[in-house]
């Protein structure tokens, strides 16, 4: 299947320092508290009893420090809202990676063909109630696979139509920060391609609609459970027990070697328990390396 990258934030080589700046003031820790959760798929609370979450501690150590959130802001003629997701640096040559959901990196303008909507795209490692210990990383570019060719939208209640689910992966380019890489300050997890699905998989994110409210990062630990044959072709997606909310969309899924394996996609109606993500098979890889140099 074809590759399609998308879009940069920025037009040019990327952000000027007065840019970057004016992104990192942008997002104020009210701002932050008050985006609105990004999710593909039907608003689902969690069930206190027997939930399968858990909170994660000790965000600031490595590599745990390595996931975060992200923040973007969506305009259209129609709207502009403030959203977030979750992602997680990623080893690359370029040391300023940052592997999310494709729908937490693109959006199709609402009734309009003008291209990608995203602004001030930034990513903030071991965010907590609003505060970014290890600083705002504004993202220079931001770049999707082909999930993006059927012109997805986002309504103004945080759900999104259209798109292909297999492929559910985006990317974000950040600039430097006080002369320092990403990578240098947050280390990043390792991609992992073509892997047997029968394992053991550690989805970490910051859900945000109810029980939760995206100010704490959680976690499910769970082996394989299903693959979602419905998406129309392989490879299918993935699904674990995990009943993390809309927020968690493009969460990092790490394997028992620390190796990054899928992201947070989606639900099913009527299914709150099982998450899904795309499986990272060779056109996961191929997006990857078309993104990893910067």
């Amino acid at each position: 299947m074809a590759l399609t990258v998308f879009a940069p934030v920025a037009s040019g080589s990327g952000l000027t320092p007065s840019k970057a700046r004016a992104i990192r003031d942008y997002w104020t820790p009210q701002r932050m508290r008050a985006a609105t959760p990004l999710r593909l798929g039907p608003t689902a609370a969690s069930s206190a009893k027997g939930s399968l979450h858990h909170r994660i501690r000790h965000i600031k150590r490595r590599p745990l420090r390595a996931h975060g959130k992200v923040f973007f802001r969506v305009t259209s003629a129609l709207m502009t809202y403030d959203y977030e997701c979750s992602g997680t640096a990623a080893k690359a040559p370029s040391k300023s990676l940052v592997i999310t959901a494709g729908h937490c990196s693109y959006d199709q303008a609402t009734l309009s063909s003008n291209g990608n909507a995203v602004r001030k795209w930034v990513f903030v490692p071991a965010y907590s109630h609003g505060h970014a210990p290890f600083g705002k990383w504004p993202g220079t570019t931001t770049a999707t696979t082909q999930w993006q060719q059927s012109s997805p939208t986002i309504s103004p209640l945080g759900g999104i139509t259209g798109g292909d689910l297999r492929f559910d992966v985006g990317a974000g380019t950040v600039g430097r920060l006080h002369g320092k890489t990403l990578q240098s300050v947050v280390g990043g997890r390792s991609p992992g391609f073509n892997l047997s699905r029968h394992r053991t998989y550690h989805a970490i994110g910051y859900p945000a609609e109810p029980p939760f409210d995206g100010a704490t990062e959680f976690g499910c630990d769970s082996t394989f459970k299903t693959s979602d044959n419905g998406e129309g072709g392989q490879p299918a997606p993935i699904g674990i027990n995990c009943d993390m909310t809309g927020g968690s969309s493009g969460g990092g899924w790490v394997d028992d070697k620390g190796r990054l394996v899928s992201v947070t996609s989606y639900t099913l109606n009527g299914d709150d328990k099982t998450l899904y993500g795309p499986y990272f098979g060779s056109a996961i890889q191929a997006f990857y390396n078309s993104v990893k140099s910067g």
